[in-house]
């Protein structure tokens, strides 16, 4: 078989290895997260927790999504890049970048709604709902795919992207956090040893920023950062903002699923904001729930990843905050199909 050229499309392959190859990605990354999950003990330090931003296309600005966001992830890690940018060989050329000799792309699959389906309706798609990465055939009524060799910036030469711009400096990353929480209209009430969002009444309760253990004041209000990030991502889910009703019942078999959203929301958004991660030391009650559910169907995480994404757009969106150039997203909401498969899984 002819070798393809550098960032070319797989050549002489068929739609079912294609995504075979692919396939054995996913596969590997969901074990590898569900290992971490295995294997956490009362700290509680996930992957995501590692501080790396998600991952961007170099050329277009776009973030990477789904299990793509989750592969290059993990590639990170496992390559330890510093940086998680990525483009083909033809986008790192096109801004005047040369790749390395002798590096290997990353497989990617872009998911693309079919032209015949009508635009509002493509919007709604739930990709959970109609597509199955193990069932090919189910993939074709709704979607085209593209697959795609992806290099990281580490891997190329004669990139400058990432060079400060001395004439529009960055914004203080704790005048940014305060700017979205002013600006979100979340009601925030201080007070007490707990924080949590209730959705009943719509409010935020935070613990006094005093109450928050470290080593001096700086630390404290990074922990208390840390937790108010993770309520607000709670607080877009209310029906009059993100719509995710689904987990807003507190001791329901899907508010496991809402936390895993938060949890992973938090992280993310943390990360935009040059912020550090903490790990709360609550959830490790909510592990054995998602293993049950997660390694029956690993599509669960991708799918609260991708509503703790878009609660970060309607955050960006709501706030004005934009700490690097915000890209349109469709609304994500869980269908009450896949919700009521959540329970059974329990």
């Amino acid at each position: 078989m002819k070798e393809n050229k550098p960032g070319e499309k797989p050549r002489g392959l068929s739609l079912e290895e294609k995504f075979e190859a692919y396939n054995r990605q996913i596969d590997q990354t969901s074990h590898w997260i569900l290992g971490q999950m295995k294997s956490s003990d009362g700290n509680w330090e996930m992957p995501w927790h590692k501080g790396i931003p998600q991952a961007m296309n170099a050329k277009t600005g776009k973030f990477y999504g789904g299990n793509n966001l989750m592969i290059l992830w993990r590639k990170c890690l496992e390559k330890d890049y510093s940086r998680n940018k990525w483009a083909t060989f033809y986008q790192w050329s096109s801004v005047g970048a040369k790749l390395r000799r002798g590096e290997k792309g990353t497989l990617i699959c872009i998911a693309i709604p079919r032209p015949d389906i009508k635009k509002k309706k493509a919007g709604q798609l739930n990709l959970f709902d109609v597509y199955d990465p193990k069932q090919i055939k189910l993939s074709n009524r709704f979607f085209k795919f593209r697959f795609r060799y992806v290099f990281n910036q580490a891997q190329v030469d004669n990139y400058f992207g990432d060079q400060p711009d001395i004439f529009n400096p960055l914004p203080d990353p704790e005048n940014l956090i305060k700017t979205i929480i002013l600006n979100s209209g979340a009601d925030i009430r201080h007070g007490g040893e707990k924080a949590f969002y209730l959705p009943s009444d719509d409010f935020i309760q935070m613990p006094e920023i005093a109450r928050f253990q470290g080593q001096g004041v700086s630390h404290a209000l990074e922990r208390y950062y840390s937790v108010l990030l993770h309520e607000l991502i709670h607080w877009t889910g209310h029906d009059l903002r993100c719509k995710r009703s689904f987990g807003m019942e507190f001791g329901s078999k899907t508010y496991a699923l809402e936390e895993l959203v938060a949890e992973l929301g938090s992280a993310i958004l943390s990360t935009h904001l040059n912020r550090k991660i903490y790990p709360r030391r609550d959830h490790a009650q909510y592990l054995n729930n998602w293993l049950k559910v997660l390694e029956n169907d690993f599509t669960y995480f991708n799918e609260a990843l991708d509503l703790a994404k878009y609660s970060i757009y309607w955050l960006f969106k709501k706030t004005g905050v934009y700490p690097f150039d915000l890209k349109k997203q469709e609304p994500r909401i869980l269908s009450e199909k896949r919700a009521v498969k959540w329970e059974e899984s329990i």
